[in-house]
């Protein structure tokens, strides 16, 4: 077993080979998708320290990880976001532990040559066991927290997934609003028009700027590559709401949403959210992460707002994904 250090995962042939073997393939770490969260994180500056590891049959563990450096401080991440490691799903227990030490050796010699104040593991807990680069995390002082996020199965059968919504949201899909149109945008049929309307409709629903251009354009390049897809939601001659759905060949996430203030209400995100999951059912995906959950005496500190949008998802279906975040280093578990 050997760690390959690679500093451009897009160009490497190994973890191209890893990610088509890894049991989730969740979108947010497809290189597309790291893309746009580098330019979202406008604050940041990042140093690739990408990671592989090889055996001789191939490769078995991997993290896209960079050296953050943000407000004269520096962490270890990917992208800002949480690490996530890539795992070949048919690998054994011996591979993997093998794998795991290499890459919790190589965390160690990075943080303490940059002197990075720790960083954030999140462990998607495949089959309900804790990951082999977690617990050698934990065991060497890294601290819990579970994350819990909305997550609908798309192998159920149309009826069964309509049963698992609640009855409002039911509701809502049974009778949907008569002006609304709703379309799909994907691949070569998106262009700068889609990504300036989303771009349009979130900055004046947040009344702030939160991407740069850049930022909107890496969006629009994961739609053109189909590594994603738009949704538009039109009514009475005006594009109304929109969003963006991030994608791989099994997983879909709900990105960003937007929509015109004077046109909210009356289903129009349900609606919105709907022709996603079934665009994801289209696309072959097997999941589809609606977002994250929020509970009253665990997130005692957020505010109403935040666990109302929380109790819109939990509309979606009863199945809540609980994921483990390891930190290690941080103040903040």
């Amino acid at each position: 077993m050997k760690l390959l250090q690679i500093p451009d995962l897009g160009g490497s042939e190994q973890w191209r080979e890893l990610w088509k073997t890894d049991y989730h393939q969740y979108p947010r770490y497809h290189v597309p998708e790291l893309r746009a969260a580098e330019a979202y994180a406008a604050g940041s500056r990042f140093e690739p320290a990408h990671v592989v590891a090889v055996d001789r049959d191939g490769p078995v563990m991997g993290l896209p990880l960079t050296v953050e450096r943000r407000d004269g401080e520096t962490y270890l991440s990917s992208y800002g976001r949480p690490l996530h490691v890539a795992t070949a799903e048919a690998s054994d227990g011996a591979r993997r532990k093998s794998a795991a030490t290499l890459i919790m050796n190589h965390l160690d010699q990075l943080q303490e040559r940059t002197g990075a104040r720790g960083y954030h593991l999140r462990d998607f807990l495949v089959d309900g066991h804790l990951g082999r680069l977690s617990e050698l995390v934990l065991r060497a002082g890294g601290r819990s927290r579970a994350y819990y996020t909305q997550e609908i199965d798309l192998a159920l059968p149309d009826e069964a997934l309509r049963k698992d919504l609640r009855r409002n949201h039911r509701r809502i899909l049974d009778r949907p609003r008569p002006q609304l149109a709703l379309h799909t945008v994907d691949g070569a049929d998106a262009g700068p028009w889609h990504r300036d309307k989303l771009h349009e409709l979130h900055r004046q629903l947040r009344d702030r700027e939160v991407r740069t251009p850049e930022g909107w354009q890496r969006v629009l390049d994961c739609v053109t590559g189909g590594d994603g897809f738009f949704v538009f939601g039109e009514e009475a001659g005006a594009t109304v709401a929109a969003a963006y759905f991030a994608v791989s060949g099994r997983y879909c996430y709900y990105g960003i949403a937007a929509h015109d203030r004077e046109y909210y209400g009356a289903g129009l995100s349900h609606l919105m959210v709907w022709e996603g999951v079934r665009h994801a059912r289209k696309l072959g995906c097997r999941w589809f992460e609606v977002g994250e959950r929020l509970y009253p005496a665990e997130h005692a500190e957020l505010t109403e707002k935040f666990h109302a949008i929380s109790d819109f998802k939990a509309g979606f279906g009863s199945r809540v994904a609980v994921r483990l975040d390891i930190v290690k280093g941080l103040q903040d578990a």
